[in-house]
């Protein structure tokens, strides 16, 4: 039965700090640890001016995401307005879907090209996405943007994750559709085919506006989800 209980936890704390947390059996977990210990205690009697705790940290990191983490394919999207980047106030920035990082700690994401954190930069006044950090090829960061301001296929009626959607161009490529924010949405495999049948048309008046009318005329408007709850209006 012990065996069904190991776990590892995460949990928030404050002031941008965390807790990891393994759960398991002893006859495991000492060994682990006592290997961290050993590894932290020899860089210690090396001159290591770290405190023992410090050491044990940093050993215990450095061994699960290894010393260049340039390699670390999961992301980490930080929501971040861009009044806080730009020093115009010190709003705080959010992990994505977890919580609330103090806006000096996401400066210091934001600004860290050697890191796996991605920043997604939104407009406080609508909450809305103005801006994907580009540490890969623009197309890249085009498409993940897309997926991040619609969430889902804009078919109506689909609920297919935008992460399993092709990104389609409103007005088609071979029609001189134009790859940009303004032409882009996220559709899965069947309904961008559906799109092309005889009857449906698709438009995009803007970025984040895509309007469906089907071949019996009915229309439905997707928008796109503000990442961030909106500010509200000034008194």
């Amino acid at each position: 039965m012990r065996r069904k209980d190991r776990c590892v936890t995460f949990k928030l704390e404050d002031d941008g700090e965390a807790f990891l947390g393994i759960r398991g059996l002893v006859e495991q977990l000492y060994p682990a640890y006592v290997r961290i210990d050993q590894h932290a205690r020899r860089l210690k009697q090396q001159g290591d001016a770290r405190s023992l705790d410090n050491l044990r940290f940093d050993v215990a990191v450095e061994h699960f995401c290894g010393e260049n983490q340039s390699h670390i394919k999961t992301i980490v999207w930080v929501t971040v307005p861009h009044t806080t980047l730009l020093g115009v106030d010190d709003k705080p920035g959010e992990l994505f879907g977890v919580d609330i990082l103090p806006a000096q700690v996401v400066r210091e994401l934001a600004a860290d090209r050697k890191s796996t954190w991605r920043r997604i930069l939104y407009d406080p006044p609508s909450g809305m996405i103005t801006d994907v950090g580009r540490k890969r090829y623009p197309p890249a960061a085009m498409a993940e943007n897309v997926r991040l301001r619609f969430r889902r296929c804009t078919h109506p009626g689909c609920d297919r994750p935008a992460t399993r959607c092709q990104i389609d161009h409103t007005l088609r490529h071979a029609d001189h559709g134009r790859t940009c924010l303004c032409n882009l949405n996220p559709r899965c495999e069947r309904h961008n085919l559906c799109k092309e049948k005889p009857g449906w048309h698709v438009e995009q008046p803007e970025p984040d506006v895509v309007i469906t009318r089907s071949p019996l005329g009915h229309e439905t408007t997707v928008r796109a989800q503000p990442i961030a709850d909106p500010d509200p209006p000034p008194y």
